[in-house]
């Protein structure tokens, strides 16, 4: 196999970064071809990112399609390989076949939600942690066999790395040897000082340990985020994702600075840090925990990401998450500047900035956003038109609103998001026929914000909610009405009315709702009042809510709202 050409991968990655192209990766990864297999995955690992950020189906296909290929290349070098070249290489094509097996099971759960695709899943990531575990195994032999010393007391080891997990929330314990892939590199590193060893091939030992834990790091992280129903097939295959060790890896990684995973790593961390940790956590030190790693991260990348859409884009999210909106929205319209010749970035650019709209509850420049965007994306024009009608109706255009409205079902679509444009039409069709629009809409859009954990107030926001509460129409929808307590219930909250927001709560949950579909709004009501009862030292009345939130099932936004639950004090 050729020689890696480390500073050529990270290449390919950095100009990703700084000048997108916009349907390069298939024909810039059979350009490298078989004499390039590195430079080919970064290529997959760069159509991945793209398509699980954007959460595009067609792009998630085609990234699926590039991997594959890859992987079939990948699998003929190393039959081709195994009678004529050395053991560090044929490690490394095992590596690289394994990173291309668990992006696969990836973009298949992410495709087609059945059993059966996602035990083929399950199975790709079992043959994908034997290559880890078997590639870690025997670099050990071979440092062993060459005298390279790798019995470094794991507890110091653990110290180094603990520092940065301190604020974790998955604190479950390490098992034992897990954190012995941390040694290797730094003992590679003392081997190599004292002249022990041939250069290159000490140095090719550090690469294999630097590739193979980020594969590891990052099928500990993937797994660790699955929702518990789906785990449960994949722990019956025999294995299971542990966070701290996954974080672990991965900032390793980003410390040695190696090849483009280096950088790869950082871009994980952050999408992390800043998007999903928000989301898992309602507990604010965790959030701002999550800011203050990813600053460090951001300016670990040094000048190399400067000013890049990527730099742009995290810079918004940290700024939305200390609530500073306007840097907020500089930072994702530079974003979509920087990346104008991918568009599947841009609209994710722009979701943000509609979404920053509607924190601040500027409906109107939301409807807007959303609009272009339904007239740009292919991923769900359906939510994309119910949210700018949504927006729309709020600001006080019906007509618009209404004429959007019936536009959604022609617009539905068998993918993989069917669950949320079923959920989008149900609530439209409900809009349409209530009694007052403007109110009806107010009402889904702060839902929105409050499913995806984006809801705020500010005092003035709170005590027009409260106002408008009171003052509701009369003829709401049980749903609806629940929904105002719900969100009267949030600005009580704010308003620091503890007692208060625990009578609002407690007339939502006492509102029956005829149509099961609407149980989030149960659940989310029970999980406030949960949290209120323990935090009120009302502790027996929590743990039955607790139990009572935990029994429903089959709801819409199920998904959305897993990750509450598992949240919530037993």
């Amino acid at each position: 196999m050729a020689k890696c050409h480390r500073h050529q991968t990270r290449d390919v990655f950095l100009s990703f970064l700084k000048d997108p192209m916009p349907n390069g990766m298939e024909e810039l990864s059979a350009s490298y071809g078989p004499y390039n297999p590195e430079e080919s995955m970064a290529c997959c690992y760069i159509k991945c990112v793209i398509a699980i950020s954007c959460w595009d189906e067609e792009l998630i296909r085609e990234s699926y399609q590039l991997t594959k290929k890859t992987s079939v290349m990948l699998r003929r070098l190393q039959a081709e390989y195994e009678s004529v070249n050395t053991t560090l290489e044929k490690l490394s094509l095992k590596i690289l076949i394994s990173e291309c097996q668990m992006l696969c099971a990836l973009m298949k759960t992410a495709t087609k939600r059945s059993l059966k695709h996602y035990l083929k899943a399950g199975l790709l990531l079992r043959e994908a942690w034997k290559g880890f575990i078997g590639v870690q195994e025997k670099m050990t032999e071979l440092c062993y066999r060459a005298g390279i010393n790798t019995s470094k007391l794991e507890s110091e080891l653990a110290s180094t790395h603990h520092d940065d997990l301190e604020d974790e929330e998955d604190g479950r314990e390490v098992e034992d040897g897990a954190l012995g892939t941390f040694e290797l590199v730094e003992d590679i590193n003392s081997f190599l000082a004292n002249g022990n060893c041939c250069l290159s091939t000490v140095n090719e030992l550090k690469r294999l340990k630097v590739i193979s834990l980020f594969g590891y790091g990052l099928f500990h992280l993937v797994l660790s985020l699955i929702p518990p129903s789906l785990l449960k097939i994949f722990n019956m295959l025999g294995f299971e994702g542990n966070r701290y060790i996954g974080l672990s890896s991965l900032r390793t990684v980003c410390k040695l600075n190696a090849d483009y995973r280096s950088l790869l790593s950082s871009v994980v961390l952050l999408s992390y840090n800043l998007v999903l940790r928000p989301a898992f956590s309602r507990e604010q030190h965790y959030i701002d925990s999550g800011i203050n790693n990813a600053e460090t991260l951001l300016s670990g990348m040094g000048d190399s990401v400067k000013d890049t859409w990527a730099d742009h884009y995290f810079r918004g999210h940290m700024a939305k998450l200390k609530g500073q909106y306007r840097p907020a929205l500089d930072g994702f319209k530079m974003c979509a500047m920087k990346a104008a010749h991918l568009k599947q970035i841009k609209i994710l650019s722009y979701y943000e900035i509609g979404l920053c709209h509607m924190i601040n509850w500027n409906w109107g420049a939301a409807s807007d956003i959303f609009l272009d965007m339904r007239n740009e994306a292919k991923w769900s024009k359906l939510l994309y038109t119910y949210l700018a009608a949504v927006c729309m109706g709020a600001s006080e255009r019906p007509e618009g609103s209404k004429h959007l409205f019936k536009e959604l079902p022609g617009l539905y679509k068998k993918t993989m998001n069917q669950e949320l444009e079923s959920y989008c039409i149900r609530k439209a069709n409900c809009i349409s026929t209530g009694s007052d629009l403007r109110y009806e809409c107010h009402l889904a859009a702060l839902e929105i914000l409050y499913i995806w954990r984006y809801l705020t107030f500010t005092e003035q926001q709170a005590e027009f909610m409260v106002h408008t509460v009171e003052n509701r129409p009369q003829d709401l929808t049980p749903a609806s009405l629940a929904s105002s307590y719900l969100f009267l219930g949030q600005a009580w909250l704010h308003l620091e009315s503890i007692s208060r927001a625990q009578q609002a709560f407690q007339v939502a949950d006492n509102i029956n709702q005829p149509n099961s579909r609407d149980n989030y709004i149960c659940v989310a009501t029970l999980c406030e009042l949960t949290e209120i009862y323990f935090y009120t030292n009302q502790i027996e009345k929590g743990k039955r809510t607790s139990e009572r939130a935990r029994l429903h099932k089959d709801y819409d936004l199920e998904v959305q709202i897993f990750s509450r639950l598992n949240s919530l004090p037993q």
